[in-house]
């Protein structure tokens, strides 16, 4: 048997339910059910490890090549504001500046050419970037939109 405040909860749960329409107590077991999930879900961390900003991303013991792909990755996702990375997102041609951007940071700072080489072998600067933080929504309507302006659609 339950009591004291333990039982005044329960009695006040039962009476919210009640006077919301749910007699059923299957009903109520469904909701409270329900209910428990959501706080489990609130309550929930959700912080990816490997993108997690405690990471050292220029750590010496790092620079095998498992660590630059991992190295390249954290820090084009964090620096989408750099304008060559930004240009890219919102499909703006690159200029020969936004290349030399993109050498420095990938074959200087993060690593070394040869390790991109290795890594990433014939894969374009460009298409590495994109292929990473992906092409902004509006960028990608405004391309499809030319795109169908251009050209004769078949019916």
């Amino acid at each position: 048997m339950i009591t004291g405040e333990l039982k005044n909860k329960v009695d006040k749960l039962w009476e919210m339910f009640w006077t919301g329409g749910l007699t059923n107590p299957l009903d109520v077991i469904e909701q409270i059910t329900y209910l428990m999930f959501i706080r489990d879900l609130d309550n929930t961390n959700f912080i990816d490890d490997i993108l997690s900003d405690d990471w050292n991303e220029l750590q010496p013991e790092n620079d095998d090549l498992a660590n630059y792909k991992k190295k390249v990755i954290y820090y084009i996702l964090q620096h989408q504001e750099i304008p060559a990375i930004a240009n890219l997102k919102t499909n703006i041609p690159l200029t020969p500046d936004d290349l030399r951007s993109l050498e420095n940071i990938l074959w200087n700072r993060l690593g070394t050419k040869e390790q991109y080489e290795t890594q990433y072998m014939n894969t374009q600067l460009e298409e590495l970037i994109r292929s990473i933080v992906g092409l902004n929504i509006k960028a990608a309507n405004d391309a499809f939109s030319v795109f169908q302006n251009n050209e004769r659609l078949l019916s």
